[in-house]
């Protein structure tokens, strides 16, 4: 698996998470909280293994418009989990919870879209294939780590 596949993978598994979570009602409080657990660590092992990898290399990389798009994913990034954190402080029994889920959806999978061709693009025309493996070591190293601590 390249680290193409393993980004695609992550967001594969993050989407499938919230449409899964989107199909609870709210007699499911405690579906929706052992989703929602899974949701944020699925999430913030995926942004920050990417920000100190992938976003990291294409920064360093000095290409102005990669630096404004990897600018740009940070921002989104900040975004997604401002919008989680709504959503862990809604109500898991109100109507609520559905719609700021639908909201976060939508600001996760525009910036997954938009991720799979800005910055893939920028990062296979100015990385080597040497860099892309390395990337992905790292990537799996973060991950597997994050994965490996304790969670609360």
């Amino acid at each position: 698996m390249d680290i193409y596949e393993k980004i695609l993978d992550d967001h594969h598994n993050i989407r499938d998470t919230i449409d899964e979570l989107m199909e609870t009602d709210n007699s499911q409080i405690e579906k929706r909280m052992r989703m929602l657990k899974e949701l944020e660590r699925l999430l913030v092992s995926h942004t920050n293994s990417e920000e100190q990898t992938l976003y990291q290399a294409l920064f360093e990389t000095n290409d102005k418009e990669a630096k404004a798009q990897v600018k740009k994913s940070r921002k989104e990034h900040d975004q997604a989990n401002e919008k989680l954190e709504v959503l862990k402080d809604t109500p898991m029994d109100s109507d609520l919870f559905l719609r700021n889920l639908a909201s976060f959806k939508e600001v996760i999978e525009a910036h997954f879209d938009e991720e799979e061709d800005e910055i893939f693009d920028f990062a296979r025309e100015l990385l080597s294939k040497d860099e892309e493996l390395l990337i992905e070591e790292e990537l799996e190293d973060l991950e597997e780590d994050t994965w490996n601590r304790p969670y609360i």
